[in-house]
């Protein structure tokens, strides 16, 4: 019943087995009390543990809010989806959103920050502390839209620890001489692993048609080709100087979190803090004319993406959970047509997409593989498609058979540690968020109207943002608006 994912999301810059390249090998780290004594781990004392000035809990997403004394804000939910884990989501600064747009090429490069290790210890250092002490504390930096992450994945008997890897990174970051030869030698792979990838050519002009090149993810070769390294500090340093905002959701208890929290990552001197607001970009515009197509080749296969805008879902219309269903039809209605369009190896895929950190980044799209010379009929057929669900053209069993699908989808993500903390972190950026989220990780009876509504505001006379990508190669016409 669960679909595969589609190229459809910023989320999804690290598809197409672009992870080993982009993600960094786990650092470990031993038990609290046992950091303090080992003199392998310099990075032992963070200052005077923070003091709460505020804590409030909110019922409806089942967390606790907690205002410290320096600045520095903590979100806990406490769960049993994964039992005997946690997730934790450190967010500094204002992240894709505040990058000076002089160093907006590089930030792809931020992803590989932690294999510089922390001032005092070298990567090599904490690879030789992992194989001694055998413990799984991790770190990660994503840099979102609306800050950096620093995040990891844990047992939750290594909270505290884990904790104070993150704090380490963030206060004593490793800027390192050999930072920009390792850059140098990861974007030269990666870049030709792009290239040669049709799917990531693809997603890469999606993201780049609908989000521009400030949140794109998957960087440009000529952005890989500017990168020296050098501009690490000057992308991460006023960031991590800052108060950080921390998401902890798995099996802990609420006490033993903020007392981490506060002896690590919120301890020490008050520290800036980030405004609370999350970044929001303008609407694409679109358009369909007969030259739209005209670098499509009719000997050559081709990806076709339509990308329809759905409303903000932080206005608090409940548009989400209909729109994913108003996808999943679309879908499997493709899915039971015969045209040229569609290919066995590749079916069409249909999905509704909203960016958690993103004001205006919904889109409902479509994509498919073809024949170049198809392209014309897989627009048409889609929008009439459109058109006659909007008209109530569906039957009570493809409702409802969409329904199901997406209902299951729902549970495996909202019973998923990482999804409440990449969420709840954005919840502290801003307030609006919370009510968003408590109706979109609660239950929601989709009912024929509400499916009908969706599809009535895609066909208002406004016509689907296309992206095509030649899959033989780069695409002429790749990240242009179609």
């Amino acid at each position: 019943m669960k679909r595969p994912p589609a190229v459809l999301a910023v989320s999804l810059a690290l598809a197409f087995g672009m992870a080993p390249l982009l993600t960094t090998p786990p650092a470990s780290a031993q038990s609290s009390a046992q950091l303090a004594s080992t003199a392998s781990f310099p990075h032992d004392r963070f200052g005077a543990p923070a003091l709460v000035v505020a804590s409030q809990n909110n019922p409806r997403l089942g967390a606790t809010i907690v205002m410290f004394s320096t600045g520095a804000r903590l979100i806990v939910k406490p769960t049993r989806f994964s039992p005997g884990q946690v997730s934790v989501v450190a967010s500094f600064g204002a992240g894709r959103s505040g990058v000076p747009e002089n160093l907006v090429h590089a930030v792809w490069a931020t992803t590989l920050f932690p294999v510089g290790g922390t001032h005092q210890m070298s990567y090599s250092d904490l690879d030789a502390w992992q194989q001694r002490s055998g413990h799984p504390v991790n770190v990660t930096l994503v840099p979102a839209a609306s800050a950096f992450r620093l995040q990891g994945e844990v047992p939750s008997g290594e909270l505290e620890a884990e904790l104070a890897l993150l704090t380490a990174y963030a206060r004593e970051p490793g800027f390192r001489s050999d930072m920009a030869t390792k850059i140098a030698s990861v974007g030269q792979m990666m870049g030709m692993q792009i290239e040669g990838d049709t799917a990531a050519l693809f997603t890469r002009a999606v993201q780049r048609t609908l989000y521009g090149s400030r949140y794109q993810e998957l960087p440009e070769q000529r952005e890989i080709e500017a990168t020296t390294g050098a501009e690490m500090p000057a992308l991460l340093e006023r960031s991590l100087a800052m108060a950080p905002d921390i998401a902890i959701v798995g099996d802990i208890e609420v006490d033993a979190a903020i007392r981490a929290v506060a002896a690590t990552l919120a301890a020490g001197g008050a520290r800036p803090v980030e405004s609370r607001s999350i970044p929001s970009i303008a609407m694409p515009m679109s358009g369909m004319r007969s030259m739209d197509f005209v670098n499509a080749s009719a000997a050559s296969p081709v990806r076709l993406g339509l990308y329809w805008t759905l409303p903000n879902y932080r206005s608090g219309r409940r548009d989400d959970r209909p729109a994913r269903v108003a996808a999943a039809m679309i879908e499997a209605r493709l899915a039971q047509s015969i045209f040229p369009a569609s290919t066995v190896a590749s079916p069409p895929v249909a999905r509704a997409v909203a960016p958690a950190d993103i004001k205006g980044g919904g889109y409902l799209g479509i994509v498919f593989s073809g024949p170049g010379m198809a392209v014309p009929q897989i627009r048409d057929f889609s929008t009439s498609i459109l058109k006659r669900f909007a008209f109530g053209r569906f039957t009570a069993a493809e409702l409802a058979h969409a329904r199901q699908i997406v209902t299951a989808e729902h549970r495996a993500e909202v019973e998923s540690n990482d999804w409440w903390a990449q969420r709840l972190g954005v919840v502290l950026r801003d307030e609006g968020t919370a009510q968003a989220l408590g109706a979109e990780a609660g239950d929601q009876r989709v009912d024929r109207r509400a499916v009908a509504a969706v599809f009535r505001r895609l066909c208002r006379g406004i016509a689907p943002i296309i992206v095509v990508s030649n899959s033989a190669g780069p695409a002429a016409n790749e990240g242009r608006l179609k």
